[in-house]
């Protein structure tokens, strides 16, 4: 191999530092206040990661070179990965449930064949609309990117290995093209496959692989100023060298600049680099990758730029960036299996993550690194593939967790009830398409006449189990996360849906329409105004802003007039309210508390329990159920109550009760005559209750 010593740059740990606290900050959400661009991180470490790697390969001479370089990788990605791997597990063993950590062993699993982005995007799709579920190893995603680049990228530089500089750099210039133009297509089409596939991600690494080679012409890499200078030799520099450290340090700081207004603005914030861009994934990162390069190729010509990102703090964190990235995300799950959620606990859990990613990467990393890097190879990708066998082994059974070994028989039947229920969403997963569009609906449908149309978010496809086997001709088009005429979380999608839902909904295949949402968790929760500490935002012109009362009434208004046009072509439409809520204790909570070892015997016998709490008083849910009886009077709509069937009340309140007032005292069902449960959440019936619901027939009579 060719000598390819490289002078350490301050500057680049400091800008990695700057990327992996935007990414915590963006995954932590302190004080409800995410980093709205922190995601972005990840895009600044994939240019970074191709412009050191690639010196490298471009000095290699023979096969063995490139043995060297991937034994280098291997060096200094398999330690930590394999502890982190191993930590997780452990903690999963002690808390999960079987179920859970069966899970976890799964996302181990590819994440240690460096597949997790393609795991992913088949298991969850949309990045972020599902980063609050239990996805242990989800920041793993993007490490597979990367290997999966320090795979097929040196068989690229093999192949140019006798080029001349101008025909490497070409050729990269135009793989970066094709692959950026890849990601617009994809992104554009399906925004989860745009996010996860290498094919779309590989042209912001090859953008630094690109500036490397640039950097590589003779020229250009002896007229740069040597990045250890200081300060008086600085100072001393001829006259006709201060016109390019002008430039230099102007454009360094000024993308510095863009790169901290791009993660820094939080979510509720209707200004920003991400406001100002297309909703396409390849956009948002083109300035962001644009931007570090920029600051790569000129940061050596600086002082003042690499004297801020240089400054020790930063630079320790950048030294410790990486353990610190794949440890940060599994601690927050970890919080969020206890549902201790609060400020103090986010604190704690970065201190705990920064602690551990400092003695990883004193205690491991540093020396590993005194051992050849050739010698490292087999015997870390050994460790790491038999780590990734035994959590294969893992997920294929359920072994019993020593969460399970501190209850007694009763409560662990109770256990297993609860987490059959909990785990009975996975249901639907072949049916819940984040990005399902009119042209998959009439591809399922095309010729069909006399479709029953069952729209709207997740409380629609929860009721599908009760009509697969219906003679009716059911269509299911849903927007999860959506609300009906309304936008939440900044989400394009939510708005492409419900266009998509009027066009399906005035097709002459259908004649029956049907309308299930969420209905309180948008009229009711607008105050802060905040949802899940998340603004609720609707579109207007063009722009986000945030949710008023007033707007409520528009989109009451807009929601009348969608039904009155239908009900006069000839359309039936009906109108199902939101199923009672939070009903006593449903299965999540009992988990939690068997993982905290309470015995709970007398909560988890009752089949009636008193009606919904936290979320919804009497007050919200007589709101909303009296303005879904106002509109079906006032459309023709038929409307069916989930809360008729599933709650009661006494006598004296039954009359007010069926018309929409919600008194202080009632109780709902949890489980069913069979002693099942008919929630699996907070919100959602279990496809096992939905499939025996004998309500739902009426909705379609």
């Amino acid at each position: 191999m060719k000598n390819n010593k490289q002078i350490w740059r301050k500057d680049i740990d400091g800008l990695r530092a700057l990327a992996v606290l935007a990414v915590v900050a963006f995954h932590y959400q302190f004080a409800h206040n995410e980093m709205g661009g922190g995601w972005l991180g990840v895009d600044i470490f994939f240019v970074i990661s191709g412009f050191l790697i690639t010196p490298m390969l471009l000095a290699a001479d023979n096969f063995w070179d490139f043995v060297e370089f991937w034994g280098r990788r291997a060096r200094r990605i398999f330690p930590s990965l394999i502890l982190t791997l191993v930590l997780v597990g452990g903690l999963g063993y002690i808390y999960l449930l079987p179920g859970e950590f069966a899970q976890l062993a799964t996302e181990a699993t590819f994440g240690a064949g460096f597949a997790a982005n393609f795991f992913y995007l088949h298991k969850i799709g949309e990045y972020f609309e599902n980063q609050r579920g239990l996805n242990f190893l989800l920041n793993l995603w993007s490490l597979g990117v990367e290997e999966q680049y320090y795979i097929i990228f040196p068989f690229i530089i093999w192949a140019l290995r006798r080029q001349k500089w101008a025909i490497k750099f070409g050729v990269i210039a135009i793989l970066a093209v094709i692959s950026w133009l890849f990601d617009l297509y994809t992104a554009s089409s399906n925004s989860s496959a745009g996010f996860y596939l290498p094919y779309t991600r590989f042209w912001e690494i090859l953008v630094g692989s690109g500036l490397a080679v640039w950097l590589s012409h003779p020229k250009l890499s002896s007229s740069r100023l040597n990045p250890s200078m200081k300060l008086a030799d600085f100072l001393s520099l001829p006259r006709q060298e201060w016109r390019n450290i002008v430039i230099a340090e102007i454009l360094c700081i000024f993308s510095l600049i863009i790169l901290l207004w791009a993660v820094g603005k939080s979510a509720d914030d209707s200004s920003g680099l991400l406001r100002i861009l297309p909703n396409n994934l390849a956009w948002q990162t083109l300035p962001i990758v644009a931007v570090t390069g920029v600051i790569l190729f000129f940061a050596p010509h600086s002082f003042i730029y690499r004297l801020v990102m240089g400054f020790p703090i930063l630079r320790y964190i950048g030294l410790i960036s990486f353990p610190l990235y794949l440890l940060h995300w599994p601690l927050i799950k970890f919080n969020q299996v206890f549902q201790i959620n609060t400020e103090e606990s986010k604190w704690v859990l970065l201190a705990v993550a920064v602690m551990l990613s400092a003695a990883f990467y004193h205690l491991v990393e540093t020396p590993i690194r005194r051992f050849k890097a050739k010698r490292v190879l087999l015997p870390a990708s050994a460790v790491l593939l038999s780590c990734g066998a035994g959590f294969y082994i893992i997920s294929q059974q359920h072994f019993p967790t020593a969460a399970l070994y501190w209850q007694n028989p009763a409560q662990i039947a109770w256990l297993n009830k609860a987490n059959q229920a909990a785990s009975d969403q996975k249901f639907y997963d072949g049916y819940m398409d984040n990005s399902i569009n009119n042209i998959n609906f009439k591809q399922n449908h095309a010729g069909d006449k006399d479709i029953t149309l069952l729209f709207g978010n997740s409380h629609a496809y929860m009721m599908l189990p009760h009509y697969l086997t219906s003679s009716k001709n059911i269509g299911l088009f849903t927007g999860v996360g959506c609300g009906f005429f309304i936008i939440a979380h900044n989400s394009q999608k939510c708005a492409d849906f419900n266009h998509n839902a009027e066009i399906l909904a005035s097709s002459p295949q259908v004649t029956t329409i049907i309308i299930a949402y969420h209905w309180q968790y948008y009229d009711t929760r607008l105050t802060g105004p905040e949802l899940e500490g998340r603004p609720l935002v609707i579109l207007d012109h063009g722009a986000y802003r945030p949710f008023t009362v007033a707007d409520r009434e528009r989109v009451f208004a807009a929601q009348t007039d969608f039904i009155k046009r239908h009900i006069a072509q000839g359309k039936k439409v009906v109108l199902v309210g939101s199923p009672p809520l939070n009903v006593g204790f449903h299965p999540l909570w009992h988990e939690y508390f068997i993982r905290n070892w309470f015995s709970l015997p007398h909560v988890v016998e009752a089949t009636w329990v008193p009606g919904p709490i936290n979320e919804d008083s009497p007050s919200d849910l007589t709101f909303t159920r009296q303005r879904l009886i106002k509109m079906a009077k006032a459309t023709g709509a038929k409307y069916i109550d989930p809360v008729n069937y599933l709650c009661r009340t006494d006598p004296a309140h039954q009359a007010q009760y069926l018309n929409g007032f919600t008194p202080e005292h009632y109780e709902c069902r949890r489980l069913t005559d069979d002693g099942e449960f008919t929630h699996s959440d907070y919100s959602h019936y279990t496809a096992s209750y939905a499939r025996n619901a004998a309500w739902m027939d009426e909705i379609i009579k």
